[in-house]
């Protein structure tokens, strides 16, 4: 064990703190396949997770941050899944390995039906 005593003066002061995390809300897993259109074309993708805010997928290509896609994926609910188109942004995109690139988005003017439909699903146990 270390024991300092006396006064010292002059000495910087080095904080670490664990990495903020800067999501909004938290997420829920969801595993499956999805399609996502971007730049005139439409990629394979599957699934993270999910929240009121964003949806985070795996993609076998980067995406730029600040691109705009559409992503389409079916979201199981009781009764059925039910299949959402909704336009996102990408936040980032970071290397996973070989093909396989971690993506998170925002939603972009998320209407009330599939606002819905994905906080119901959040709720949902």
């Amino acid at each position: 064990m270390l024991s300092i005593t006396g006064q010292l003066t002059n000495v910087p002061t080095v904080l670490s703190y664990p990495m903020a995390n800067r999501r909004r809300t938290p997420r829920k897993g969801l595993r499956g396949a999805a399609s996502v259109e971007h730049a005139g074309q439409v990629d394979t993708a599957e699934i993270a997770d999910i929240s009121s805010h964003g949806i985070g997928f795996v993609s076998p290509k980067p995406i730029s941050p600040g691109r705009r896609c559409d992503v389409t994926f079916a979201l199981p609910s009781a009764a059925c899944a039910t299949t959402l188109t909704v336009a996102v942004k990408i936040a980032h995109s970071s290397y996973a390995s070989k093909g396989r690139f971690n993506i998170g988005a925002v939603f972009v003017d998320l209407d009330s039906d599939a606002g819905a439909a994905i906080g119901a699903f959040l709720d949902a146990d």
